[in-house]
């Protein structure tokens, strides 16, 4: 098997400078050898796009065999807090007779490397929650462990009441504990929803943001995304935040069938002036492969040797911020891939 390390080390020369500086991904190399040798499922980045400063924040998906080990050991080489809030998790989801071991197959990592927020080796984790049935029960048995606490009547009342008013068809992939923020605020992730929904929804929870503002936003988002993944925190009192996030999907994945409709989104976006030039000259070039060096190859867990990488946009965000200012993101990721027939290889760095 390869380690994170040797696989962020490979997909490395993909991230141009205007992405990220040397010292932003030395970064993001340490964060990458201070997990276990083991296995990672997949990892990726965020890039604000509006933003010059070259500064990702760094994510990783930890499966529940793995990810109860990388969470023990984040927690030991980080003393706090936050840390004991890792251990704590861990130990719950190492119990398959929990509703963490049954309902939650994946974690995700997300380290917040920008500037403005400095870094920092303790995440904000994200809980997938796998069962629709139980997903309300399955988080806050997930905020137990990270908070050591039961949360306040308030807090658990406004989280129960984003579940109860979910429309038909939609659910709660995620949820949140932003441990690397001040606030540890609570982020709650609702998808297929479609954007006709997502005003309803939240004037429905109490969101105390500007109608009109959301609106716009929406707009940027109609047209190419018919349906979208909404994000939205809970604060310490249990109140709905204004700061709303619209993730958006393409129809499909894969670099080679969706390179072309990146594209035409992020020169959408830079007309509009929420994304530079250097930054979505950047995230095309980091789509495509990089072969593994034949010493570099390991093996994909029941489908044979790993012999390239696959950089590509996973998604896009558009934030709106209480202030009403509009902020792009791209979401990179990178996927394992078995040998590709040489025409589908595209240009490496």
């Amino acid at each position: 098997m390869r380690s994170l390390d040797h696989r962020f080390s490979a997909i490395r020369a993909r991230l141009d400078g205007a992405l990220a500086s040397t010292a932003c991904l030395d970064t993001i190399a340490q964060r990458a050898r201070e997990l276990p040798d083991h296995w990672i499922n997949q990892f990726g980045f965020e890039c604000r796009l509006g933003d010059p400063d070259p500064a990702l924040d760094f994510a990783v998906a930890l499966m529940r065999r793995e990810g109860v080990e990388a969470l023990a050991a984040l927690g030991s080489n980080h003393p706090g807090p936050e840390a004991e809030a890792l251990r704590r998790l861990a130990e719950a989801w190492a119990d398959p007779r929990s509703l963490l071991g049954a309902g939650v197959p994946v974690v995700w990592l997300e380290f917040d490397l920008a500037k403005s927020l400095g870094p920092t080796g303790v995440p904000s984790l994200f809980l997938g929650l796998g069962s629709r049935d139980t997903e309300l029960e399955t988080g806050l048995e997930g905020l137990l462990a990270l908070r050591g606490a039961p949360l306040c009547p308030a807090v658990s009342a406004s989280l129960s009441a984003c579940f109860a008013r979910l429309p038909p068809g939609t659910r709660v992939p995620f949820l949140g504990l932003l441990l690397s923020r001040p606030d540890a605020a609570i982020r709650v992730c609702v998808n297929r929803l479609p954007l006709d929904g997502v005003l309803p929804y939240l004037k429905a929870l109490g969101w105390p943001g500007d109608s009109g503002r959301l609106r716009t936003l929406l707009d940027l988002a109609l047209g190419p995304f018919d349906q979208v993944l909404l994000a939205f925190d809970l604060d310490a009192k249990g109140s709905l935040g204004e700061r709303i996030g619209i993730e958006c999907y393409a129809a499909r994945t894969g670099w080679l069938s969706t390179r072309a409709f990146w594209s035409r989104t992020l020169d959408r976006l830079t007309d509009q002036g929420l994304c530079l030039p250097a930054k979505r000259d950047g995230v095309m070039a980091y789509g495509g492969f990089t072969r593994m060096d034949a010493a570099g190859a390991g093996l994909l867990p029941g489908r044979g040797p790993l012999l390239a990488l696959m950089g590509t946009v996973n998604h896009l965000k558009l934030v709106l911020e209480p202030t009403g200012r509009v902020e792009a993101k791209a979401y990179l990721c990178v996927h394992d891939c078995a040998p590709a027939p040489p025409d589908e290889w595209g240009p490496e760095p």
